[in-house]
């Protein structure tokens, strides 16, 4: 039985609205969709670099700790980057290397969250038929990663605007390049309430 996935655009032009609908579907699907708790705050109190500093939480129950993975969010803007590794963490200080992104100005407000990750298993990417990446209502991350841990995609979702790839209908295939899927890391912003963070692939 077929799998379906509903995508749904709107656009605006000289004050009109178009609404269009399209169903892309193909044999069987993986999909996941983690409920991750609220992100913690801090500081960049030491910019070494656009990739490295130091963080000084907010709180001394921050919960991230020596050798964790982190994603990081600029305060109210979006995304800053994915993948970094935290050093010696000593209290409301915790130092981290290796950011895929670009850190902010120091003294920037930030968010963090030490992802989750998620199988996320596919044999051959040439097989996808279209990916999607989306959030319930908060800047988000997912990182696709091969059987090697090496990243094959990573895409930042805001929290109005998704991530639709319709690689049947001709987009290019992101994942192409990479044999195979192996798991996904999912991350957001929100400091409040707990948020589902969606990725869906269609395989034939």
């Amino acid at each position: 039985m077929a799998v379906p996935i509903t995508v749904n655009n709107q656009s605006t032009l000289f004050g009109a609205t178009v609404v269009t609908q399209k169903t892309i579907s193909a044999d069987g699907a993986v999909y996941k969709s983690p409920t991750l708790a609220v992100a913690v705050t801090g500081v960049l109190t030491t910019r070494a670099s656009a990739t490295a500093g130091t963080l000084t939480m907010d709180s001394a129950g921050h919960g991230i700790a020596t050798g964790n993975r982190m994603d990081a969010y600029t305060t109210g803007v979006g995304a800053a980057g994915y993948g970094a590794t935290v050093g010696t963490v000593s209290g409301t200080s915790v130092p981290f290397t290796g950011l895929v992104g670009t850190l902010p100005a120091q003294a920037s407000a930030m968010t963090l969250m030490v992802p989750q990750s998620e199988p996320f298993a596919i044999a051959a990417t040439s097989t996808i038929q279209a990916a999607v990446v989306a959030s319930d209502a908060a800047f988000a991350q997912v990182v696709f990663l091969d059987g090697a841990a090496a990243v094959a995609l990573a895409k930042t979702v805001t929290p109005t605007t998704g991530y639709v790839c319709d690689i049947a209908g001709d987009a290019t295939n992101p994942f192409a390049g990479n044999g195979a899927l192996a798991s996904a890391y999912f991350s957001h912003a929100d400091t409040a309430t707990a948020r589902a963070v969606t990725a869906a692939a269609l395989v034939n």
